[in-house]
């Protein structure tokens, strides 16, 4: 009977660790918000250390800015996306992004239209 408890709470140990790394982690990206972004074709290179990899301004619906990293493998610009943004950052502070999606300029809400014209 004792054995048969060890083991019992061995197991309860191992599924508490593994869930206390993994929890945050699925919360963290069930909450990204959405923001959206416009790849020009012409940023600036020194920012971009690898070719496909961009650290740029987005804008949620209602004008809000936040800067963001994450890369495109899509050659065509300009480019319109939605980007479901995460908390967590990179040592510049620069927000992670969980996925994205192309969009058309009419998909874009009015104040995310205005800020991106003037960005």
């Amino acid at each position: 009977m004792k054995k048969y408890l060890g083991i019992f709470v061995i197991g309860v140990l191992i599924i508490g660790a593994v869930g206390y790394k993994v929890i945050p982690g699925l919360y963290e990206k069930a909450t990204a918000e959405e923001y959206y972004v416009q790849i020009q074709g012409n940023e600036d290179k020194q920012q971009h250390p690898t070719k496909d990899e961009y650290k740029l301004n987005a804008f949620n619906k209602d004008g809000e800015k936040t800067k963001i990293v994450f890369s495109v493998y899509d050659n065509e610009t300009p480019l319109l996306l939605r980007v479901n943004v995460l908390k967590s950052t990179d040592s510049e502070g620069n927000h992670f992004v969980k996925n994205y999606e192309k969009v058309k300029e009419t998909e874009l809400p009015e104040k995310v239209k205005e800020k991106i014209k003037e960005d």
